[in-house]
């Protein structure tokens, strides 16, 4: 074998690697009197010209936030909830530290920005349905506090 021929099959399975990521779209969504600066907020398997998220039973879409707190903050909660209706029904989160779970490191300081970035699994139990997604970010302490708050629009295919 030629030694070129080693580093031409690395460079085609990094380039098979890259084409599987998923890719991160902004997101049309709704700030919900967040304590934050919310900067962009984007999503796999959504596109910015989609009205709904289309999130397929089985997968596991990410959602990143990009923002900037307004006070440093010790610890970070993370909720999502989704609205069906009139009724608002939680998703199950593995981890709901958004420290953790989220890939942020606090204590967060202010006016430095942060990227948060948080998987949901969309269960094949759940219903084919439109749905109104509430994702926030709260002081544990104090769950009322909505340090980020984003609504977005989605559907489960």
């Amino acid at each position: 074998m030629s030694p070129s021929r080693p580093v031409l099959l690395l460079l085609v399975a990094l380039l098979g690697l890259a084409l599987c990521q998923s890719h991160f779209r902004q997101i049309k969504y709704k700030n919900c009197k967040s304590k934050f600066e919310i900067l962009s907020v984007e999503a796999t398997e959504c596109g910015e010209t989609e009205t709904r998220c289309p999130f397929a039973r089985g997968s596991e879409p990410r959602i990143r936030i990009a923002f900037k707190p307004k006070e440093r903050v010790e610890k970070l909660e993370t909720s999502v909830r989704a609205k069906l209706g009139s009724v608002f029904v939680p998703f199950h989160l593995e981890n709901n530290n958004a420290c953790t779970a989220g890939n942020l490191t606090c204590p967060l300081e202010e006016g430095k920005t942060y990227y948060y970035s948080q998987s949901v699994k969309i269960l094949n139990e759940y219903p084919k349905v439109n749905v109104q997604v509430n994702w926030l970010l709260t002081d544990p302490e104090d769950g009322r506090r909505r340090d980020a708050c984003i609504i977005f629009l989605a559907e489960v295919v």
